[in-house]
């Protein structure tokens, strides 16, 4: 019994240390780059958002890279930004300013503060400064409006 107690306030000790959270390195660069190229396919869903553009070399061959660039949920694009369904579509030139993947794969961050996306006539269609902590909970998503309701009788 004395045994048992002894393993078990053991555990209970050792559990934490073993089970702890280990920090991982960044995996987005520190410095933005920025790229233009063309929609693919605009993924607008929760938690998170995709744009997925074609980035062409400037260079003998043109190699196109398939980019994908994290953006943040539909309810943020669409109460902060005011997106709708024909707010960005297939086609359509941007302008990309964000945080690459540092593992070199076409992976862009586009949730951090200074990162942007601009429409080819300069409209900007996303920025990481308006929506200051989008990671802790965007602060310019408004609540609704509450709708009036009976007055309580005057005593």
């Amino acid at each position: 019994m004395k045994r048992s107690l002894l393993l078990g306030a053991a555990l209970v000790c050792v559990a934490p240390i073993l089970f702890a959270q280990r920090r991982l390195p960044p995996m987005f660069s520190e410095s933005p780059v920025t790229m233009t190229g063309a929609v693919v396919q605009v993924m607008v869903m929760n938690p998170e958002s995709l744009l997925i553009f074609n980035v062409s070399s400037a260079g003998p061959g043109e190699e196109v890279v398939r980019w994908q660039a994290i953006l943040p949920s539909q309810q943020v694009l669409r109460s902060c930004f005011g997106w709708n369904k024909t707010s960005i579509k297939a086609g359509d030139v941007i302008l990309v300013t964000g945080h690459a993947a540092r593992s070199g794969a076409p992976l862009i961050n586009l949730l951090e503060m200074d990162s942007e996306l601009v429409a080819s006539s300069g409209q900007t269609l996303f920025s990481g400064a308006s929506g200051i902590g989008l990671r802790r909970g965007a602060p310019c998503i408004t609540p609704r409006p509450v709708a009036p309701g009976p007055s309580s009788p005057a005593r």
